[in-house]
């Protein structure tokens, strides 16, 4: 027994390892973040979201694909129903059903479509380019310009002075106008009819769902907690011939996985990695077996680069921030899958909550007791489990799905410079340091009293 402890692997989590610094030659806005969420899916931004009821509806996959990700739509629903959200993610009209503006609006326009807005943000979109966003703010505008002054002048200007954004005002309003990028725009996922492209989650035993899907949705997400078993494995090899749709096999967490799944299947687009990692999941403390996700993602890679294949890794679960994000990048993964990160958003399922002065949405982990209860089939109530593998919560609220992937695009643009790299690729090249618990208090705020902006601000004008 003391041969299996001392030959044991290292099960690293995000916590764990910092990125180092690196020779950078390039801008945050310079840095291009194209990656590919399977095979023959391209994006513009390496982020997914988690097909979970209180993340993944039509709303927010229409605008992750609009930005340059893609959304995998949950099946906590009927067949019928799920066959609708795509449908209606597929038929999204950018302009009209996602709060978008086009460079060409002069600021008034800008502002009063703004106001008539919940979250007061929308989308700059540029010959199906996503550029940008623009949001009235409280901070008082420290440029005035005439309320003629369109989107795209103000854009120029931008793009002169080489910065990211501009705070200007027109009367009594304040308005920010951020880009993306002056070289590298974010383009929308679009499938070859040039509609927004969406995934699916099902079930590899639910036949009737998986043949309908396919017909409808961009790519197949295999949706169970642990696909490394014969019954997962022989029910997949059943259906594999009629998936036309990418499929994305999933949820995996070790070298072994990868292995026994490519030399049993012969459709494998992409890997979903990681077991045990989300933040509403218990499946590690309820069975003491768990994957976590950073962990999942070496085995994974290395095992691909053993059989000298390359199939893009979706990294799924405990990315609590784009820094977490980075570190999947660096050690293999292609794309990161959020549910935790966008559950607090205004387009997410589940009502907007007050409690205490606080605004929270609810969210829960699709093994939750709530959620097997609403359904009969899924991958993790199926009647040899007992056991409840994920828990209900609250989320604080986070506004506009808009603004929340805006600034992961421009953070991890930001993460990536600092780690050398000017797009994806380069990113796996940066190097890596395991921390200690000292040093993990030591590159967070310390020794200091913290206070939020608005209280700084408050105290600022005292003097």
């Amino acid at each position: 027994m003391w041969e299996k402890v001392k030959s044991a692997p290292v099960a690293i989590s995000f916590e764990d390892i910092i990125v180092l610094p690196g020779f950078s030659e390039v801008e945050p806005f310079d840095i291009d973040t194209t990656t590919r969420f399977s095979r023959n899916i391209k994006l513009s931004i390496p982020l997914v979201s988690a097909p979970m009821d209180f993340v993944s509806n039509d709303k927010v996959a229409s605008i992750l694909a609009a930005m340059g990700g893609i959304g995998v739509i949950h099946r906590n629903c009927s067949i019928d129903e799920q066959l609708k959200i795509v449908r209606r993610v597929k038929e999204c009209d950018v302009y009209k059903d996602i709060p978008s503006i086009k460079p060409d609006y002069t600021l008034r326009d800008t502002i009063s479509y703004l106001k008539k807005l919940e979250e007061k943000v929308a989308l700059i979109i540029d010959d199906n380019n996503t550029i940008g966003i623009v949001k009235l703010c409280t901070l008082s505008g420290s440029v005035r310009v005439s309320e003629l002054t369109t989107i795209s002048e103000v854009l120029d200007e931008v793009r002169k002075e080489q910065t990211v954004s501009k705070l200007i005002n027109i009367n009594e309003d304040n308005i920010l106008i951020e880009m993306y990028s002056n070289t590298v725009g974010l383009k929308p996922s679009l499938d070859s009819d040039e509609k927004l492209m969406v995934a699916a989650a099902c079930s590899p035993f639910d036949y009737s769902r998986l043949k309908v899907l396919n017909d409808a949705a961009d790519a197949i997400v295999i949706d169970v907690a642990h696909f490394h078993t014969k019954a997962c494995m022989e029910a997949v090899k059943r259906i594999e011939s009629e998936i036309t749709a990418d499929l994305i096999i999933g949820n995996i967490g070790t070298y072994n996985a990868v292995k026994d799944a490519l030399s049993k299947l012969e459709k494998v687009d992409g890997f979903r990695v990681g077991i045990g990692s989300g933040s509403i999941c218990k499946t590690g403390e309820e069975t003491g077996v768990s994957a976590p996700t950073l962990f999942a993602i070496i085995e994974a890679k290395n095992a691909l680069r053993e059989l000298s294949m390359d199939i893009p890794l979706v990294a799924d679960g405990g990315v609590t921030s784009v820094a977490s994000a980075l570190k999947a990048l660096v050690l293999g993964a292609d794309s990161i899958m959020c549910g935790r990160y966008l559950a607090g958003c205004l387009e997410c399922p589940g009502p907007l909550l007050e409690i205490e002065g606080r605004k929270y949405k609810l969210y829960r982990g699709m093994g939750s007791l709530t959620a097997r209860l609403e359904r009969l089939l899924d991958r993790y109530s199926r009647t040899t489990k007992l056991i409840s593998e994920g828990v209900e919560a609250l989320v604080p609220y986070q506004g506009s799905v808009i603004e929340v992937i805006h600034k992961f695009v421009g953070s991890l643009k930001v993460a990536m410079g600092y780690a050398g790299a000017k797009n994806i690729s380069e990113v796996r090249n940066a190097r890596i340091a395991l921390l200690t618990p000292n040093t993990r208090k030591e590159i967070a705020p310390h020794s200091v009293i913290k206070i939020d902006s608005e209280m700084f601000w408050e105290l600022l004008k005292k003097q």
